[in-house]
């Protein structure tokens, strides 16, 4: 559970609380009831268990002189990494924006890993190592982690 660093909350039994100064911003407050915003659900799974640095989350970028969000944005490795979920994805013109976007970052240099939220929610270990290892190649000289539930 996500609060409000000055909150104080009772302990409850197979509930982890979060106090942070930017719940606010991380909440999605027109889901019901509210939540963590699907990115940053992901960089809690992902990010930072698997001790990757952190992204530029929707970060504002152009193709072709039109404004376009990149999910999360590793611009120092020139790496970007998109979720698909329904909402955007579903449809041929969803589906060919999201190639001419890709396309776009190759022609400047840069690489996109796209995921579904099944291998993000189902594999994220796999997802965070498949991260960490372009970004070594990329320049990163930091490790991947293994968080808890990675195997071997």
């Amino acid at each position: 559970m996500l609060v409000p660093a000055e909150r104080r909350v009772s302990p409850r039994t197979g509930i982890a609380v979060v106090r942070s100064r930017h719940a606010a911003a991380r909440t999605d407050r027109r889901a019901v009831p509210p939540r963590t915003t699907a990115e940053n659900t992901v960089l809690d799974l992902v990010e930072r268990p698997h001790g990757l640095p952190r992204a530029n989350r929707q970060a504002v970028g152009r193709v072709r002189g039109r404004r376009v969000f990149r999910d999360l944005a590793y611009e120092s490795y020139g790496l970007y990494i998109e979720l698909d979920g329904r909402v955007g994805h579903a449809d041929v013109d969803g589906r060919f924006r999201d190639l001419n976007r890709d396309n776009a970052a190759v022609v400047e240099g840069r690489v996109t890993l796209r995921y579904g939220w099944a291998a993000v929610f189902g594999t994220a270990c796999e997802a965070a190592s498949q991260v960490a290892g372009l970004l070594v190649a990329r320049g990163w000289g930091g490790a991947a982690t293994p968080c808890g539930a990675c195997s071997g």
